[in-house]
């Protein structure tokens, strides 16, 4: 019975953050993008499309769509209100991430995503402990060759997320982050992506999210430099936290 019980307060905790969200926006980006030229190699993926396709200059994106830079190669985006963006090589980003994001927003997409990756309970019906997207859950007989290709594919998503910061998209960048390390858990960037998003979520005023990403970092395997600027910054967000 208290089985039930939780699972149905989650199933309608869900559904109020889902309304929530949709009342709030649709997660649009600001306008449409169009691809006004580009240079080398880039590519683009249209909706759930596994396949990869050349770009063409004139094509507008949508929301869903995604774009890829190769080595050596940048492309120039425009958008409705005239903005321009020049995306350089080795960076992946998607249409919906050209989106303007406040405090409240990002919060209640974390928090959603947060509620719909949490199982509903143990076997013996307690909670399971509330945990994070952080910390993926170890490989299992994929060869090598997978393995780099996702570390590439990774990294050109980090490389996004970098672009999303200097064009203050900070919110779009952290919620790439965090889709980033659910999806390719292993790898070296990974230090470095979440020290990304704790700086965003500090840049936004979001001390307790941005304390988790640093408490994360210093759990793991790292050296000394990085240890401590993650500690020093760990402790000036708990300043601002009043801890």
């Amino acid at each position: 019975m208290a089985g039930f019980v939780l699972s149905m307060y989650r199933e309608c905790k869900i559904a109020v953050l889902l309304i929530a969200l949709i009342t709030i926006s649709a997660w649009s980006a600001d306008g449409r993008l169009t691809i006004e030229n580009f240079e080398g190699e880039v590519l683009v993926r249209h909706g759930v499309e596994e396949e990869w396709a050349e770009a063409v200059a004139g094509t507008t994106l949508r929301p869903e769509d995604t774009i890829k830079t190769g080595e050596d190669a940048m492309v120039v985006l425009r958008l409705d209100d005239g903005a321009v963006y020049r995306i350089p090589s080795q960076t992946i980003v998607d249409g919906a991430d050209f989106r303007s994001m406040d405090r409240d927003e990002l919060l209640l997409r974390l928090a959603t995503e947060d509620m719909l990756s949490v199982p509903e309970r143990m076997d013996d019906d307690r909670p399971v402990p509330r945990t994070t997207v952080l910390h993926g859950s170890p490989r299992t007989r994929v060869d090598e060759d997978t393995i780099d290709v996702d570390i590439t594919t990774a990294r050109f998503r980090i490389n996004g997320a970098k672009f999303l910061i200097d064009q203050n998209y900070s919110g779009s960048a952290v919620l790439k982050i965090r889709e980033t390390l659910r999806l390719y858990p292993d790898g070296d960037y990974r230090i470095d992506a979440m020290m990304l998003a704790a700086e965003s979520l500090e840049t936004m005023a979001l001390y307790e999210e941005a304390s988790r990403y640093y408490q994360t970092v210093l759990d793991e395997d790292i050296s000394s430099d990085v240890r401590e600027i993650a500690q020093t910054r760990l402790e000036r967000v708990k300043d601002r936290m009043g801890q």
